[in-house]
């Protein structure tokens, strides 16, 4: 049986095609993950964790550009964060004497190389298991794992938590939520304080000019107070 075949799922008509059939639920991750990086250009992710991050990603050819943004207010205070990693350049705003300014820095180090950003790093936690389960709107894959967390590099006390990491996907192929609760116990029974929520939408809506427009946008802000910002910004809020 060829990938695609693998991936969209073959019927003799070919008429209706499913995704992801035939495939256990670890390799269904994997082609979930796979399928997103390779077809997903743009899209646009509101992030609810410790705070409320929308986040907007661009594929640029061998590197992804992302636009973060943050915004809450609380009875005596407003926050506002917002910033842009493009390859090795870092945007973002800075508050001083009643105002932002707009900053650059060159050789900044964290880039992204691929459209799905991991709230999970699997490359060291531990997974203990991975279901898949059929839904009528599309696939649950849930993945159960132990996470353990060292606070620095030379301190030798570390955090052992147990994640259970669930994917929705859609009947289009796309991871649509991602909804991951932590746990104290290997018998994920109790259940701690930390999430995180993703709601990803707007697939492949928008493009590389849209992105130089986050840019201009980004440098038009410079000497205005957080209100103005808010009132000219597309975001979430806490």
């Amino acid at each position: 049986m060829s990938c695609l075949c693998l991936l969209w799922g073959c019927t003799q008509s070919d008429e209706e095609k499913h995704f992801y059939e035939n495939l256990n639920p670890k390799e269904t991750y994997a082609e979930v993950i796979d399928y997103f990086n390779d077809s997903v250009s743009y899209y646009h992710c509101v992030y609810d964790g410790m705070e409320v991050m929308d986040r907007d990603v661009y594929d640029q050819g061998g590197y992804c550009s992302v636009v973060s943004k943050t915004y809450y207010e609380e009875e005596d205070s407003t926050y506002l964060d917002y910033t842009i990693v493009d390859h090795n350049q870092f945007h973002s705003l800075y508050y001083e004497e009643g105002a932002y300014h707009y900053q650059i820095m060159d050789d900044y180090s964290l880039n992204y190389d691929h459209m799905y950003i991991e709230p999970v790093d699997y490359d060291h936690n531990h997974i203990i298991d991975i279901e898949r389960h059929e839904k009528d709107n599309g696939l649950e894959i849930v993945i159960r794992s132990k996470e353990t967390t060292q606070y620095q590099e030379t301190d030798e006390e570390h955090f052992v938590s147990y994640v259970i990491d669930t994917l929705f996907v859609n009947n289009n192929g796309f991871i649509e939520k991602e909804d991951i609760r932590y746990y104290s116990d290997e018998s994920f029974e109790h259940r701690l304080d930390e999430y995180q929520t993703l709601v990803f939408s707007d697939f492949n809506r928008k493009e590389s000019d849209d992105f130089e427009k986050e840019i201009d946008f980004m440098e038009s802000c410079e000497g205005l107070d957080v209100h103005e910002i808010r009132d000219q910004m597309e975001i979430s809020q806490d």
